[in-house]
């Protein structure tokens, strides 16, 4: 028997994520199917999902590749511009972060030590 995976709510409410991960799926490899739910979605609560999984701009590009697919797909503008914002935002933050491991990697390798930066966009909110 599989099992669904389901948050529950301040309201009780108990949902079902299975759309939303079968979204990020189809996000990361468009060969895997995205599920016949997707012209239901609540696009404000996968957004809310997204940022809280930090999946932001992966979401954003399955949305980009299935908007190309099916044109039918609508996300409400103002939300649209929101994602398309913090995704920019995320793309300068992670540049940033990027040369920032340069600049440690450089001091160290300065200073005469053998180092290796292990970065993940994770650790760097640390």
């Amino acid at each position: 028997m599989q099992s669904k995976q389901s948050i529950s709510e301040g309201n009780n409410k108990q949902e079902d994520y299975s759309t939303y991960f079968s979204f990020i799926r189809y996000a990361l490899n468009p060969q895997y199917p995205v599920s016949k739910d997707v012209d239901k979605f609540e696009w404000e609560r996968f957004f809310l999902f997204c940022q809280k999984q930090a999946v932001v701009g992966i979401a954003l590009d399955g949305w980009n590749i299935l908007k190309r697919e099916n044109s039918n797909i609508e996300i409400p503008l103002d939300l649209l511009f929101e994602w398309i914002g913090m995704s920019g935002q995320i793309k300068q933050q992670n540049l940033l972060i990027n040369k920032r491991c340069v600049e440690v990697y450089k001091i160290f390798e300065g200073e005469g030590f053998r180092c290796c930066v292990l970065k993940g966009q994770g650790n760097a909110r640390l």
